[in-house]
């Protein structure tokens, strides 16, 4: 009777060893299938281990780091890193290395000290040795992915997420295939700390790209359970915090907040610095987008310490530009001012290009609704600049849109429209829908400027409709804005009326202030052409008390005319 080994076991067997190089101190020692070897690691030192292997083989390595963050660096015999993984930005927990040999020789296995811990320790041991089996190769592809993902030079988000977005793609789906749910949470993981800015925006869109969201939320839970059965607190919080992420894009607000907290709990619990302030950010911004501001603030405040203490100067800028969205959300407008221009200046030193031009167009913003219009439409020339330079199709279409909106308040109506049918051939080319509909929406604005109603009315009726396709209410409100401002003009009272009633609905259930204000002032002038002195006095009132600078001086005025 043959033996059940496969006659390859053997020459496997015989051609491996690892053995480490001298370290002064360090004695070499020898490592053997499902046994383990446990090291000092100080900081900026290195161990390195070589491992003879013949083409086909292949060999996971594991890592486990106990009070020492390292990062594990594999070369091929002829010097090619192979594989370069440093999956979890904390001293404990796993890294592992798989191994396929595409050419006989010694690899070598460079165990390296990534600092803020002088001196810690590690167990290193060989999980599986064998002949290369189908999705053995599928592994070492997903892994060579993410570690040519890390050689990639970042000049840009949109030239970066050209190297980077179809690898990671492409990785997720080849851990998934595999079977590896531990590896697809990391590697999501290392996404969403890539792009925190756009954190909200890019997961949807990745995610579209590789299957429907809700197979990912399945795969994240039973990570979660791999993680919890093997007692991994860290691989357990980071999985809690991008189920958080995937719950928010499902607009599941309250179950985000929950899955942020348990994240951010295990984090404190173990010291996982990191860890937590990401999670305190991305509860700032569930906070926020709740309505709830005090909390929002206090958690972003709470994360700033913490990416300082870890020297994450990244996540400190996205912080920063959170608080001040959040300023900027209740029409603190000068508070929001200086936090945005603290992150700028963060990311200009970074040179974070992307993230320097969005928070240029959003101090734009803020400076336009001061009325400082000129500095504004500066500030968007910037950003514009930054976004052709980087080919970020999207960001040009935002500086176009905003610029246009700068221009119709200098009651330049060409340079508005302008900018705007600009915008919307971008995003018609380059965007989603909803972004299509608030070009159209701008278009729509500006045309009866220029005596076109007729274009505009279709304009803005292809957005009304998309919003409402997309139950967009922030994009049906800007149509119905846009449209009712028509109507008045046209005499068509009882209409803009009904679009107004609309938009102060929609204004207060999404707490839109600033929306909700200019509904106000509309439905006042709406009340007032109608004679009903009485109505347009009570909503002149209504959009005073909620101290919107922007509205206050026609508030006033349509109160002189009462």
């Amino acid at each position: 009777m043959k033996p059940n080994t496969h006659p390859q076991m053997y020459l496997l067997v015989l051609c491996l060893l690892i053995t480490p190089l001298v370290v002064p101190g360090q004695q070499p020692r020898s490592l053997e299938p499902g046994k383990f070897v446990e090291e000092t690691l100080a900081e900026g030192q290195t161990h390195s281990y070589q491992l003879a292997l013949a083409i086909g083989q292949f060999a996971h390595l594991r890592v486990n780091q106990i009070g020492q963050n390292v990062q594990l660096k594999a070369l091929s015999p002829t010097g090619e890193t192979v594989a370069l993984v440093d999956a979890l930005p904390t001293s404990q927990g796993t890294e592992d290395v798989y191994l396929v040999a595409e050419s006989a020789g010694a690899y070598r296995l460079e165990v390296l000290a990534q600092g803020g811990t002088p001196t810690g320790s590690y167990t290193i041991s060989l999980e599986s040795l064998r002949a290369a089996q189908p999705l053995d190769q599928t592994r070492f592809t997903a892994q060579r992915h993410l570690t040519e993902i890390k050689a990639a030079t970042n000049q840009g988000f949109t030239a970066y997420w050209r190297q980077v977005g179809p690898k990671y793609e492409e990785a997720l789906k080849l851990w998934l295939q595999a079977n590896e749910l531990r590896q697809a949470t990391l590697t999501l993981h290392e996404l969403a700390t890539l792009f925190p800015l756009l954190i909200d925006g890019l997961p949807s869109q990745f995610l579209n790209a590789v299957g429907a969201r809700n197979k990912m939320i399945a795969a994240l839970e039973q990570a979660l359970t791999q993680w919890r059965a093997a007692g991994d607190r860290y691989g357990e919080a980071v999985t809690l915090n991008l189920l958080g992420l995937m719950h928010a894009a499902q607009g599941e607000a309250q179950k985000t907040v929950a899955l942020y907290q348990e994240s951010l709990r295990l984090c404190r619990e173990g010291n996982h610095v990191v860890g937590e302030a990401m999670a305190l950010h991305n509860l700032g911004i569930a906070y926020d987008l709740l309505g709830d501001r005090p909390q929002s603030l206090q958690h972003l405040n709470q994360a700033l310490p913490l990416w300082e203490k870890v020297g994450r100067e990244k996540g400190l800028a996205y912080t920063l530009n959170a608080i001040g969205d959040v300023y900027s959300g209740t029409y603190q407008l000068r508070s929001a001012i200086t936090f945005y221009d603290r992150a700028r200046m963060k990311m200009q030193a970074l040179g974070d290009l992307g993230g320097e031009a969005y928070t240029l167009n959003n101090l734009a913003v803020n400076y336009l609704y001061l009325l400082e219009v000129q500095r504004a439409l500066n500030l968007y020339g910037q950003a514009l600049q930054i976004f052709q330079e980087t080919g970020d199709r999207n960001g040009e279409a935002l500086a176009l849109h905003n610029s246009g909106g700068a221009f119709s308040i200098l009651g330049d109506s060409n340079n508005a429209l302008d900018f705007a049918q600009k915008a919307l051939l971008l995003q018609q080319t380059f965007g989603n829908q909803l972004q299509v509909a608030t070009a159209l929406v701008a278009v729509g604005q500006f045309l009866p400027q220029l005596n076109q109603t007729a274009k505009a009315l279709e304009a803005l009726n292809q957005a009304l409709a998309i919003g409402r396709e997309q139950n967009a209410p922030e994009t049906i409100r800007r149509a119905l804005v846009v449209k009712s401002r028509i109507d008045i003009a046209q005499g068509n009272y009882s209409l803009a009326r009904a679009q107004l009633e609309e938009v102060l609905s929609l204004t207060r259930q999404t707490k839109n202030q600033i929306g909700e204000a200019g509904a106000l002032v509309g439905l006042g002038r709406v009340a007032l052409a109608l004679g009903d002195v009485q109505k347009a006095s009570a909503y002149y009132r209504q959009a005073i008390s909620l101290g919107i600078f922007l509205h206050e001086t026609t508030s006033y005025e349509g109160l002189a005319r009462v």
